[in-house]
């Protein structure tokens, strides 16, 4: 299988479409900052300045740059511009920490899912042998 990546140059008030059309609804979408993590079944309104939503469509990730965001989209489909980079592609599950693990001290009590443990599906994208980034998909 192959695995796409594109890179492009976002304006605040496109980001929340660009997830939602290229991830379809059943995503997780993780804003992020210095003080704020906590994965979502939805799209928040303040997707922070960095973040990442993924489904079995993609991953977005984005980080705010001066007035604009910079967005990586990682997918298995083909868009109708040429992508930045090609590779392969690789499936790979790892299981969850369990949140009632008191060692682990989140922010947030359930994933998703509603669970507090699970496993992450996931992608690796391969170039040359060489594994280049882990594409997250979904939370089981």
């Amino acid at each position: 299988m192959k695995g796409y990546i594109y890179k492009l140059e976002l304006k605040d008030n496109e980001l929340k479409d660009f997830i939602k059309k290229n991830l379809g609804e059943n995503l997780i979408c993780i804003p992020e900052s210095l003080d704020f993590y906590e994965p979502l079944s939805y799209v928040p309104d303040d997707l922070k300045s960095k973040g990442r939503a993924f489904s079995e469509k993609g991953e977005i990730r984005w980080e705010k740059y001066e007035n604009k965001f910079i967005v990586i989209l990682l997918t298995e489909t083909l868009k109708e511009n040429q992508p930045d980079f090609q590779c392969e592609v690789e499936e790979l599950e790892f299981s969850l920490f369990s949140l009632e693990d008191k060692r682990i001290n989140p922010k947030f009590e359930r994933y998703p899912t509603g669970k507090k443990d699970g496993k992450l599906k996931t992608y690796v994208y391969i170039k040359d042998g060489m594994p280049l980034t882990i594409r997250l998909r979904s939370i089981l």
